[in-house]
C-alpha cells in the first residue's frame, strides 16, 4: 500500500490524551437528552425526540426545551444542567452559534458522549464556521467524546434508539457506519424493507472527534455484527492508512463492503463541501478494496443484494453455473448476463442431456444450459429433478433458477387458477424444495418484465419468504450475478486465490 494513501498530509489534531471512549454510554446508555427537542408536529426535519419514544428507548428521556415544559408527555427541561439524573448521551440539535455553550452544560453534568446534528461549521469553509468548529473542539477537549457535527448520529434498534420515527425496532447482525446521514437512513430503509436488520448504523458527518475508523473497530470486535457496510467521501492520509488496517483484519471474519464516493471530479467537490472531505482517487481505494479483500459496491443496493448472498451461502466455490429459467430468449439473456458477469456455463453431457429429457416434454425443452424445461416446470417434480440432474454434474459449482413471472401471473389470478397467497406461498416453497434438494449453493431471481404493481407486491412476498428459507432472491438477473461476483472475489479472497 502506498503511504500517500489518501490526499491530507497533515496529521489530525488530538482532541483527547486520556479520555477513552465509553462504548456502553452510547450503544447502552441509561439515560438520553435531546437537546432542541422540538414541540412541533408534522414535516419536522428535527425528528430525533420522537424517533427516541418511538423506538421504545428503556432508559430515561429528557428533552431539553427552554421554551417548553412538557414534550410528548415527558417533562421538558431548560437545559442539559437542569436535568435532575445523570445523563450518558446527548443529542445536540440547535442552531449553530449555541453548540458550544450546549457542550459546556454537557461537560458540566459528566456526560460520556454527545452528538451534533446541526451543521455550519468547518465544512463551510466561512470563517465563522471555522471559529464555531474551534470552539467545539476546545470545548470537548479531553472531556466528552463527540460524534459530528453535521450528521443524524446513531441507530442502534437493540437499545432502542432511532433518529426518526418508524424505524424498524427490530435488532439483526447489520452494521454500517457513514460520512452521510441520507445514505445511511436511504440503507437503513433499503435493508430493512428486504428483511436485514442491523445492530448499529452510525452517521460521523465531519467527525470532529470520533469518526469512520472508531465506529469500524467497535463493530469489528462486536459480536452481534457479521456484516460491516461503510459509505466514505474522504480521509486524511493517517486514517486511512488505519483504515486499510482494520479491513484487512476484518475481512477474514466478517466481510466489509464499501461504499465509496466522489469518485468522479464533481462528485469530489460535493464531497468537499458535504462533510469537508478529500475524496482521494478512485482507483487507489479500488486498490485498497482489492488487497484488502473488501467487497466494493457502487450503492446501497448493492450492500443489500451482497449482504443476501452472503447469509444465504457464506461461498460461492467456482464460476462455473447451472441454470435453470423458462423460454429460449430468457436462456440467451441468462447466458449473455452471467458471461458479462464473469460466470461460465458449461456445455451439459449427453447423460446430462438425456436424462432431462425423459422427465420433461421433450416438445419444447431445451436440454441445455440454461436449462428451459417449458411447461415441465409447472410440474414440482420435474423442476426439482431437472436441477438435481444439474447438480451431479461435476463441472458445475453452483445452481439458478430465473423466472419471469409476468406469464405466470396471467394464467393464474386473473383467471382464479390460484389467489395470491396461494402463489406467493406456492412459489416461496418450490425455491425452499429446490434449495433442500441440492448439493451446491443455490440462488434465484424472481423477475417481472411489467410495471403492473400487483406483480411487484407478490414477488417482493415471494422474495422475503424465500430469503427466510435459505434462498438469496433477486428482482433482476443483473442484481442477482452481481451480488454473486461479489460473493465469488470475497470467497476467493478468503482461500488466497484470485478471483
Amino acid at each position: 500500500m502506498s503511504p500517500a494513501f489518501l490526499l491530507y498530509k497533515e496529521k489530525p489534531l488530538k482532541l483527547h490524551d486520556a479520555l477513552p471512549m465509553n462504548w456502553e454510554k452510547l450503544f447502552r446508555p441509561r439515560s438520553i437528552a435531546v437537546v432542541g427537542a422540538s414541540t412541533k408536529v408534522g414535516m419536522n426535519i428535527n425528528m430525533f425526540f420522537p424517533g427516541l419514544v418511538d423506538a421504545g428507548f428503556p432508559g430515561s428521556l429528557y428533552p431539553v426545551n427552554r421554551h417548553a415544559e412538557e414534550i410528548l408527555g415527558y417533562r421538558a427541561y431548560p437545559s442539559v444542567r437542569a436535568i435532575p439524573g445523570p445523563v450518558d448521551y446527548v443529542i445536540i440539535s440547535v442552531p449553530r452559534e449555541h453548540v458550544p455553550e450546549v457542550l459546556d452544560d454537557c461537560v458540566y453534568k459528566g456526560v460520556s458522549v454527545a452528538h451534533i446534528f446541526t451543521a455550519g461549521f468547518g465544512e463551510t469553509k466561512t470563517s465563522e464556521g471555522m471559529h464555531l468548529q474551534e470552539r467545539i473542539r476546545e470545548a470537548i477537549r479531553n472531556r466528552i467524546r463527540l460524534i459530528g457535527p453535521n450528521c443524524v448520529g446513531v441507530y442502534c434498534p437493540g437499545s432502542g434508539i432511532a433518529y426518526m420515527p418508524g424505524q424498524s425496532r427490530t435488532a439483526g447482525d447489520v452494521g454500517f457506519v457513514s460520512q452521510s446521514g441520507g445514505h445511511t437512513s436511504l440503507f437503513v430503509e433499503n435493508a430493512t424493507s428486504q428483511g436485514l436488520y442491523f445492530s448499529a448504523a452510525v452517521s460521523v458527518g465531519n467527525s470532529l472527534d470520533l469518526g469512520i475508523n472508531d465506529f469500524f473497530e467497535y463493530l469489528s470486535a462486536d459480536p452481534g455484527t457479521s456484516v460491516i457496510g461503510v459509505y466514505v467521501e474522504g480521509m486524511t492520509g493517517e486514517q486511512g492508512r488505519r483504515f486499510f488496517e482494520l479491513v484487512r483484519n476484518t475481512t477474514p471474519r466478517k466481510p466489509v463492503m464499501i461504499m465509496k464516493a466522489g469518485r468522479s471530479e464533481s462528485g469530489a467537490r460535493a464531497a468537499a463541501s458535504h462533510t469537508g472531505s478529500m475524496a482521494g482517487t478512485y482507483s487507489l481505494w479500488a486498490s485498497m478494496a482489492a488487497q484488502a479483500n473488501a467487497v466494493l459496491v457502487n450503492d446501497y443496493t448493492e450492500m443489500t443484494d451482497f449482504i443476501w448472498a452472503y447469509k444465504c451461502l457464506k461461498g460461492l466455490p467456482g464460476t462455473r453455473a447451472g441454470v435453470v429459467c423458462g423460454g429460449g430468449g430468457n436462456a440467451v439473456w441468462c447466458g449473455d448476463t452471467l458471461g458479462a458477469g464473469g460466470f461460465t456455463l458449461p456445455p451439459l453431457s449427453p447423460e446430462t442431456q438425456k436424462s432431462i429429457l425423459e422427465f420433461t416434454d421433450a416438445v419444447g425443452t431445451i436440454a441445455q444450459n440454461p436449462v428451459d424445461p417449458n411447461f415441465s416446470m409447472f410440474d414440482p417434480q420435474a423442476h426439482i429433478r431437472v436441477l438435481t440432474t444439474l447438480d451431479a454434474q461435476s463441472d458445475i459449482d453452483f445452481l439458478l433458477n430465473v423466472g419471469v413471472f409476468d406469464f405466470l401471473y396471467h394464467h393464474t389470478i386473473p383467471t382464479g387458477l390460484l389467489s395470491r397467497e396461494q402463489l406467493i406461498r406456492d412459489s416461496a416453497d418450490r425455491l425452499s424444495q429446490l434449495r433442500k434438494s441440492v448439493r451446491k449453493p443455490f440462488a434465484a431471481a424472481a423477475i417481472q418484465v411489467s410495471e403492473n404493481p400487483d406483480i411487484y407486491d407478490i414477488l417482493k412476498q415471494i422474495r422475503l419468504r424465500a430469503r427466510e428459507e435459505g434462498v438469496p432472491c433477486y428482482a433482476s438477473l443483473e442484481r442477482m450475478t452481481a451480488a454473486l461476483r461479489r460473493l465469488h472475489t470475497y470467497s476467493a479472497g478468503l482461500n488466497g486465490k484470485a478471483s
